[in-house]
């Protein structure tokens, strides 16, 4: 006798607990599923419901609730369904009940529990810097952050401390095929609108709590980043919730029209044209995102769609 042990016999009952095992593995393999599964295919989220969200609505052919509902305590919404390609998907409007970063990031948040879309996008207007930009150009917003973070010394400068968040790389990849599209959309648009045709500008756009009217304050922007496209006051907010979404994977893109200039002389003559320019432009990302056939643009002239 060595002292050893011989190796146990299986125990009547033993390969009916491996079996239960093997069952309660597999279901919470089916729950991790779930969880990572996307419930919509698409949320769009506007700082205001007139008139950036009545563009998305007049733009894109959906098919929304007539009634809109409450989640949480103030984010309202409509769902519905899209078009894409010939196919019918579910899609999820919303807009904040005020605007800022803090509103965005707080209603990205609550739209990705609650409706766990695969992709998450914002339209609308905001300022432009002219050094780079026109009124009415469209700008996709690779990256953005909080302008305003940082330590504001006593001679006026502030020493930034970005935390830089990025728009989702497929979805700035395929914007960059929409272009051309842009002139025809700017010819067939019935209202007020800018007499040059917009161009489609990619970069930074940065976000802030408050509306810029100043040049001077222009010049904090540029020693940021000296690419500075535009700024706003809610897509770092949502970039920031989608960065930090723990379940479904989502994609997350802002698509804004310069409505002004970001300096003294601002006004609203083409809120409601930028609108819709960003919504088009949306609309047509993520057709591409989800390709099947070409986009036929929303409004376009019958002779126009059969040149597309």
């Amino acid at each position: 006798m060595n002292g050893s042990k011989k190796p146990s016999r299986s125990a009547p009952g033993e390969s009916v607990w491996q079996g239960k095992l093997q069952s309660f593995l597999l279901f919470l393999n089916r729950v991790e599923a779930a969880r990572e599964a996307n419930d919509y295919d698409i949320c769009v989220l506007n700082a205001l419901r007139s008139p950036e969200l009545d563009a998305v609505v007049a733009t894109w052919p959906m098919e929304l609730e007539v009634q809109e509902r409450l989640i949480g305590r103030n984010v309202l919404y409509r769902v519905g369904t899209v078009e894409l390609n010939g196919e019918t998907k579910r899609v999820v409007c919303a807009h904040l009940a005020q605007m800022g970063p803090i509103a965005s990031a707080h209603a990205s948040a609550v739209l990705l529990q609650a409706f766990r879309p695969r992709v998450l996008l914002m339209t609308g207007i905001c300022g432009g810097f002219a050094d780079h930009v026109s009124i009415g150009d469209v700008l996709i917003a690779e990256k953005s952050w909080d302008w305003q973070a940082g330590k504001w010394s006593d001679d006026g400068a502030l020493a930034s401390a970005s935390d830089q968040r990025d728009g989702s790389a497929e979805l700035v990849a395929e914007a960059r095929g929409v272009g051309p599209r842009l002139t025809e959309c700017h010819r067939d648009y019935a209202g007020s609108s800018p007499k040059e045709p917009p161009k489609l500008v990619f970069g930074p756009m940065v976000t802030g709590s408050s509306v810029v009217a100043s040049r001077d304050i222009q010049q904090v922007f540029r020693l940021q980043h000296r690419k500075m496209l535009g700024v706003d006051m809610e897509c770092y907010g949502m970039y920031y919730a989608a960065a930090n979404h723990a379940e479904s994977q989502v994609r997350v893109l802002c698509v804004k029209s310069v409505s002004d200039l970001a300096d003294r002389a601002k006004g609203d003559d083409f809120h409601v044209y930028c609108s819709h320019m960003s919504a088009l432009v949306a609309y047509e990302v993520v057709q591409r995102e989800s390709p099947r056939d070409p986009w036929r643009p929303v409004g376009l002239s019958q002779a126009a769609t059969a040149e597309v």
